[in-house]
């Protein structure tokens, strides 16, 4: 059982305590005295001295001398009395007297409490301070997680220099899933020769949307041979509307059966353009033929593939929903259920969901 949870039920008693489980309650505590030394932790008096018994539940009452007492500690500079009190103060929806305590617990350095400050204001809507916390947390404990959603709210703001710098943060500290977002953001800043670099590591790790990159960069660099390539092979991976593309790659070329087939293939999927082009090839001697083996009618074609970062999911953006609280114990996150836009959520352990808050399991 980790401290914080310790302290947490402490705050909360059951509404009837019999005699005859007395005995069973001190085994408990004796119990979590002694998970706690083998685990490191450190328990304080009066941690030590609140241990109840059993599960809380809905219908248990609050120990009001019992909090005053917690208050007493933590205003004494009981770090793990602090984020007691901020996570009873968040499940009793009093965010403001939560992050009370977290910030006293946030000035002691506990990177704990500055995670949880971080979530909180996101889910309070104060987009400065989420960013405040979240970056130093990132800073402070390196985790690739937070250092990708802080790099995603940058993206979803349009600050993509910024948005960079946060993802290359997270890429170097092991999240190698934003290198699309890193790719995606030199193409727009058309610094093709990053984005082609980051987009081939992309590639290499088996990102469908890498080979469009490289493929529509080439293209639009008159690569054609090259362009078709990965072309293809986004095509393969289902993206059916890159027939049009390869069939102008093959039209420039002079390869107009190749350039027929692949028209052929992309009128059938709705391009207007295409159907176009087929019809002009087909017409052997047409006045309107191109001599220039250009086609005459070039569909759009992204320059720089679009964005298609996000910032964390209970959100996919700094300030929306989740069904799920959780609070960092001792560095360790509890639930990974919630995703970020940017790329799914790693679920090792050792780095944190940034969506996640309070858990207040007292198993």
């Amino acid at each position: 059982m980790k401290r914080i949870l310790i302290l947490f039920s402490l705050l909360l008693v059951l509404s009837c305590g019999e005699k005859k489980n007395k005995d069973n309650t001190e085994q408990k505590k004796d119990a979590a005295a002694t998970e706690n030394i083998n685990n490191g932790n450190e328990i304080t008096a009066l941690g030590q001295s609140m241990i109840d018994d059993g599960k809380m539940d809905s219908e248990q009452n609050v120990d009001q001398a019992k909090i005053e007492q917690a208050k007493e500690a933590a205003k004494n500079g009981d770090v793990q009395a602090m984020l007691a009190l901020s996570a009873f103060y968040y499940q009793s929806n009093e965010k403001e007297e939560s992050k009370k305590w977290l910030e006293m617990a946030a000035e002691k350095g506990n990177n704990d409490a500055i995670r949880n400050l971080a979530i909180i204001n996101r889910e309070m809507g104060n987009e400065k301070e989420y960013l405040k916390w979240s970056e130093k947390y990132a800073l402070n404990t390196n985790d690739k997680n937070m250092l990708a959603a802080i790099g995603g709210t940058y993206m979803n703001n349009k600050n993509l220099s910024e948005a960079k710098r946060w993802f290359e943060r997270a890429y170097n500290a092991g999240e190698k899933r934003v290198d699309i977002n890193i790719a995606q953001i030199n193409a727009n800043q058309n610094n093709m020769s990053e984005a082609l670099k980051w987009y081939k590591r992309a590639a290499a790790r088996g990102e469908k949307d890498a080979n469009r990159g490289i493929g529509l960069i080439y293209f639009n660099q008159n690569r054609n041979t090259e362009a078709r390539e990965y072309l293809k092979k986004a095509y393969n991976s289902g993206m059916k509307e890159l027939s049009m593309p390869i069939a102008i790659t093959y039209h420039k070329q002079n390869n107009m059966e190749e350039a027929k087939k692949w028209y052929a293939i992309a009128a059938a999927n709705g391009d207007k353009d295409a159907k176009k082009n087929l019809a002009i090839l087909n017409s052997a001697g047409s006045a309107k033929t191109n001599a220039s083996n250009d086609p005459l009618f070039n569909s759009p074609i992204d320059k720089a593939p679009s964005l298609t970062g996000g910032t964390p999911n209970k959100t996919k953006t700094p300030t929306d929903d989740t069904n799920s609280t959780n609070i960092v114990k001792n560095g360790n996150n509890q639930n990974q259920g919630v995703t970020v836009d940017y790329t799914p959520q790693d679920k090792k352990s050792g780095n944190s969901d940034p969506n996640d808050m309070f858990n207040v399991d007292t198993n």
